[in-house]
């Protein structure tokens, strides 16, 4: 979450949200929890249920000019004036609280909440703006959580300033306001230090001229009938509407008893215990939100909604079952970790499906219906309360309607709730990164196709994609008995060569209807990592389709699994980091090879971003040689032969006897064999954090001096018998040496003494890779440079090319996944390693 801080505005942006909920929650604290004082039993619950209905009434019925408004106008000019307003009304509330007038003090909620019910459609339609569809799960999170931190802050700082000041010195209303009255500067200097953050925002949209606001059909409901069609045209938005209106109605019933609860059953009378357990379930929404967002990294996870509905049934039950003030706290925090399981995914999912122009309406619906449903659940309760219901029968009430709402998500969202099972279960093994989700259509047609490598492609295509897949499957696999039930579950087309045209047409209703499709072009699965051509069958599927588009996909990182035609021993190799890249949609009439070139393009910014992630260079050779362990690691001419074990040793003795002549300077020169000892020596000098610069020792005395100067070399690590053999072959390298200092790896080798050799031999084999990464590995980043090669001079004097880490460990995973390598493969190295091949892939590889 740390990158939204970067986007543009975003800071005080979320300063602004924090403030926002401080000054509207500071005031409702004071009079609740002077309610809480004054009044018990019936009176406490109606009175409760009021002052909140008071709060939602402006936002019912300012739902239609606060969505116009948002529409038309910059929704940073609109915070703008809103904040400003909120300064002048706590000014009139420090007045009420001043002189006493608890009435005129009630009746100031509905002013301050007027302001915010304009205020409300503007401060969540700035998110899209500002960080797109990509961040915007992570985003509403942080929203979400830093209104719940407000709303913990403030019920525990305004109560905290509230028992102090008052100490119990009365329980008159009136009384009880003049009391506490200081707490009215705390809410004028929160909003004017709102208004001064909302001057920081930034302008990003014009006013759209166009638009007229006309009051006759505000009052004849022609907006209001209008706008709600408009919530009603996407079935996600409107039930996710639905959904977040009935949680909230729950929950201000819930705020409505509890305080006569906590009277009636534990006999509690603090405002600060009151307001604490309350806010423990605050603590839960922070907490579900957070993990709503590790969850959902780059895609909305839909299928976490049941199983927030879920907790929140539980929870309502295990509150009514219990009389320790602890496990009332524990209980109501879980209540709040449900709760951010279940709204977090459903203001994502009407954000998403949203397009930006209608954002303004959508929003100001949705707070209408919900705050109808808040009203409508708080005038329930306080009816309820005066025929004589206990608060405990209410919490009974609030829990069964939480049943029938999680019923009703698991009968509207079963598949979402497998797929997040699914997913959650790959989650524990892989990790899946998703690039390109600003490019998914919400409401259209969505054709995608991409490559296949693995018989899992599906479920890491479906993990990523925010909304149902409809997969075509083979009809030979959709037939059997035990796929046959999960994949009618979930809606997958079969198709066979012989008889796809009844499929083909399945596909082309799908799309029509909004529906998403996938097939994989290739027709199988890839026999070496790589595309294979892509088949035409598709552009016959989506002939006389029109309200559609095709996103091509790209998957990587599924090669390597025990799902693909990959060789066993790269399977073995059980990599995690999964990679799921959407590009720009494309028209649904595009053929084959255009998608084809599309899906290409997208590999090569999904490998780019892979690369990022890789390990050093001598990082992950560490990890591979003690996977080879004493199997047979390298061998040559000389009849060297070394396992795992033993080159790990050699290497770090290398390095060891290196590092006190290395420490001011950066590029170390080797002119080495390709030989088992070339390939020790540029390991250890990798492993020192060094960069090596193997020299061309066939272009000339010139041209390898030009090379030392330009790369600063001021150390070469070579051999004495290779030095004498290339002499006899016409390389004389005595000019070229003269001037720097040269150390013969015949050296390094006789200082080594038996002991040190057994010692670090017992390292290699005992100590895990970490351990030895973190002793004898220095740190580098992977974009720092790890070789430097340099050309031969033909044409002029000779270029040196810095390579990074990640230049060539991209390049060592992509030619692994093209030799696609077996446990009785052995590579000869043939090319000498100053040779950009003979580095990476017949050494390094």
């Amino acid at each position: 979450m740390k990158s939204l801080f970067k986007i543009g505005g975003f800071t005080p942006y979320i300063l602004i949200v924090f403030l926002n909920a401080m000054t509207d929650l500071g005031h409702k604290i004071i009079l609740q929890n002077t309610i809480f004082k004054a009044y018990t039993g019936a009176d406490l619950i109606i009175l409760t249920a009021i002052v909140n209905a008071l709060i939602l009434l402006p936002f019912i019925f300012l739902f239609s000019p606060a969505g116009f408004l948002s529409d038309k106008y910059p929704k940073v000019q609109i915070i703008r004036i809103a904040s400003l307003a909120a300064v002048g009304i706590t000014v009139l509330i420090l007045f009420a609280y001043i002189m006493g007038w608890f009435w005129a003090a009630f009746g100031l909620t509905f002013i301050l909440a007027a302001q915010s019910a304009i205020y409300s459609p503007a401060k969540y339609g700035l998110i899209k703006e500002m960080v797109g569809n990509e961040k915007l799960t992570e985003a509403n999170a942080m929203v979400q959580t830093m209104t719940i931190i407000s709303i913990l802050a403030g019920a525990v700082l305004y109560s905290l300033f509230f028992e102090h000041l008052l100490a119990d010195q009365s329980t008159d209303k009136s009384q009880i306001l003049q009391y506490i009255y200081p707490v009215g500067f705390v809410l004028i200097a929160a909003s004017v230090v709102e208004f001064l953050l909302s001057l920081r925002l930034i302008k990003t949209v014009e006013i759209k001229k166009g638009m007229q606001f006309k009051p006759k059909k505000y009052a004849n409901l022609t907006y209001l009938r209008g706008n709600l069609r408009v919530i009603k045209r996407n079935q996600t938005v409107w039930l996710s509407i639905i959904g977040l209106a009935v949680f909230w109605g729950i929950s201000q019933l819930v705020v409505a008893v509890f305080g006569d609860y906590l009277k009636e059953t534990m006999n509690v009378t603090n405002t600060v215990v009151a307001q604490g357990i309350l806010a423990l379930s605050g603590v839960g929404i922070i907490a579900g939100s957070l993990f709503v967002g590790r969850v959902s990294h780059r895609y909305i996870e839909t299928g976490i909604i049941p199983l927030g509905a879920l907790g929140i049934t539980l929870s309502l039950f295990m509150v009514t079952t219990l009389d320790s003030l602890w496990m009332l706290g524990l209980f109501f925090f879980f209540y709040g970790f449900f709760s951010g399981l279940f709204i977090v995914p459903l203001n994502t999912l009407i954000q998403f499906a949203t397009p930006k122009r209608m954002m303004g309406k959508v929003l100001a619906g949705s707070n209408f219906v919900q705050n109808v449903s808040m009203f409508g659940f708080l005038i329930l309760s306080a009816w309820f309360a005066a025929v004589g219901f206990s608060s405990t029968a209410l919490f009974w009430v609030a829990m069964i309607i939480a049943l029938l709402g999680f019923l009703y998500t698991l009968t509207q969202l079963p598949q979402s709730l497998v797929r997040f099972i699914v997913r959650f279960l790959f989650g524990l093994k892989y990790r899946v990164d998703v690039d390109g989700l600003d490019n998914i259509k919400a409401n259209r047609g969505v054709l995608l196709l991409g490559n296949h490598i693995s018989f899992l492609d599906w479920a890491f295509l479906q993990i990523a994609y925010p909304k149902q897949i409809r997969f075509v499957i083979d009809r030979n696999y959709y037939n059997l008995w035990y796929f046959k039930p999960v994949l009618q579950f979930f809606g997958a087309i079969p198709i066979s060569i012989r008889g796809g045209r009844n499929a083909l047409s399945l596909v082309a209703e799908a799309l029509s209807q909004g529906e998403t499709v996938a097939l994989f072009p290739e027709g199988h699965l890839s026999r070496n990592g790589h595309m294979d051509k892509f088949q035409k069958g598709f552009e016959l599927a989506v002939k006389g389709v029109t309200n559609a588009v095709i996103v091509p996909f790209y998957l990587r990182g599924l090669w390597e699994g025990g799902f693909s035609h990959a060789s066993a021993k790269l399977q073995r190799k059980k990599l995690n980091d999964i990679g799921v890249t959407f590009g720009k949609p494309m028209p649904i009439q595009s053929s084959a090879e255009a998608v084809k070139s599309a899906v290409f393009r997208l590999s090569i910014n999904s490998f780019e971003s892979y690369g990022k992630r890789l390990d050093t260079l001598p990082k992950a050779w560490l990890k591979e040689a003690k996977q080879v362990g004493a199997n047979l690691c390298i061998a040559d001419s000389t009849e060297v032969e070394l396992s795992g074990y033993r080159f790990i040793t050699a290497v770090l003795l290398m390095a060891n006897t290196f590092k006190p002549r290395f420490k001011r300077v950066e590029n170390i020169g080797l002119i080495v064999p390709t030989s088992a000892g070339g390939a020790i020596a540029n390991m250890a000098v990798l492993t020192l954090g060094k960069t090596i610069v193997n020299l061309n020792y066939s272009s000339g005395t010139e041209s390898l001096k030009h090379a030392i100067a330009l790369a600063d070399i001021r150390h070469i690590i070579s051999s004495r018998q290779f030095v004498t053999k290339l002499k006899t072959k016409g390389f004389d390298l005595d000019e070229v040496l003269a001037g720097v200092e040269v150390i013969y790896l015949e050296d390094i080798k006789a200082s080594m003494s038996k002991l040190s050799q057994l010692v670090m031999f017992l390292q290699a084999r005992l100590l895990p890779a970490w351990i030895l990464s973190m002793f004898y590995v220095k740190h580098r980043n992977i974009d720092d440079t790890a070789a430097i090669l340099f050309s031969s001079g033909s044409e002029g004097s000779p270029k040196g090319i810095e390579l990074t880490h990640q230049n060539i460990m991209g390049n060592i995973k992509q030619i692994t996944t093209v030799l696609n390598p077996r446990d009785t493969d052995v590579m000869l190295g043939t090319l000498p390693i100053f040779h950009s091949f003979g580095l990476t892939v017949s050494t390094l590889l």
